[in-house]
């Protein structure tokens, strides 16, 4: 049997962000890096037909000076004639970790086991050839997102039954941590995004020449959205999406963790900062946690909701200027 670390990551809303960031963090220093980036957000203006609504905006998630990533796809694996139980355990002995997509179907203690075809990605960490099991990381059928394992069988059908389902995700990645990874934390690219951040401006601009820009709403544009989002949901009598939320939740916390790193490696002294995100963060889960009780109560509570969040937005507009002040003041 073997099996790779797995750390609890700073971001777990979505798999697909949540992986790589679970493996490069098993570097202590790649928190120069995430503390470093991490900022923007972006909110899809089409809520309800976006598969991501609501998240950071990164350019490319595999890009970190933290993480080995090698990108194949199953054709890959078809035109060499490579079996994907021989790609897992060659790729877990030489420590990467395997990131792709199975169908659900097949896959023990997930909503979709033995209910309905559905592809959803996950991460491989291990096997265990006495056992005949691998072992996944993702989010079960706990609403948890753990480790749990799958024979070798289930396994292979619910990698082969990925082409009956109508998906263009067939990508693989391979991640490994980079332990020689080097990035020293900057202020001033603190404060370039923090500036964007609040105001709003499109950071996928800035990559145009290699991609078109993501028209979304960014940054602290999103508090003009989410009450027409609230009330959408209560007008159709549309459930809310609790990742909205969750993510709502774990930005600020993210920021306050940024405000606290940057205070233990003597970056600032203010930590009064710390204080002020501290109670932004409390008040972002009060709101998570609100609305989960509105999803068990079957119940929306547009106006409560909004005005609660636009409070968030108030407050959250006056704790970044005063650090964007702060760290300006630092870098003069």
């Amino acid at each position: 049997m073997k099996k790779l670390e797995i750390k609890e990551p700073s971001s777990i809303c979505y798999q697909f962000m949540a992986f790589p960031l679970m493996v490069m963090e098993c570097n202590s220093k790649s928190y120069e890096w995430i503390y470093g980036n991490f900022i923007q957000t972006c909110f899809d203006t089409a809520y309800h037909k976006a598969p991501v609504p609501f998240y950071f905006y990164i350019f490319d998630y595999t890009i970190s000076p933290f993480l080995e990533v090698h990108k194949i796809n199953r054709d890959f694996l078809n035109f060499n004639k490579i079996k994907i139980l021989d790609l897992v355990k060659n790729s877990i002995n030489n420590n990467y970790y395997i990131y792709l997509n199975l169908d659900e179907f097949y896959v023990p203690q997930r909503f979709s086991y033995k209910v309905k075809h559905f592809s959803h990605d996950c991460l491989i960490h291990g096997y265990d050839l006495e056992k005949k099991e691998i072992y996944l990381f993702g989010y079960s059928s706990k609403w948890q997102i753990e480790s749990t394992s799958i024979s070798f069988d289930e396994f292979e059908l619910a990698y082969m039954n990925l082409e009956l389902i109508d998906t263009e995700l067939t990508y693989i990645n391979l991640y490994r941590c980079k332990e020689s990874g080097q990035y020293a934390l900057k202020l001033d690219m603190i404060v370039k995004q923090l500036i964007e951040y609040l105001e709003g401006i499109n950071s996928s601009e800035q990559f145009s020449m290699l991609k078109e820009p993501f028209e979304r709403a960014y940054g602290m544009n999103f508090y003009q959205y989410i009450g027409e989002y609230l009330l959408n949901c209560e007008t159709y009598n549309i459930e809310y999406d609790i990742r909205v939320f969750h993510f709502l939740f774990e930005h600020k916390k993210i920021m306050e963790n940024r405000i606290r790193y940057l205070l233990e490696t003597s970056r600032i002294k203010d930590e009064a900062l710390l204080n002020d995100w501290e109670g932004i963060a409390e008040d972002a889960l009060v709101i998570k946690n609100k609305v989960m009780k509105l999803q068990v109560l079957r119940k929306y509570d547009y106006q409560d909701l909004n005005n609660r969040i636009q409070i968030l937005g108030k407050n959250e507009r006056k704790v970044l200027i005063e650090t964007i002040y702060h760290l300006e003041s630092l870098i003069d």
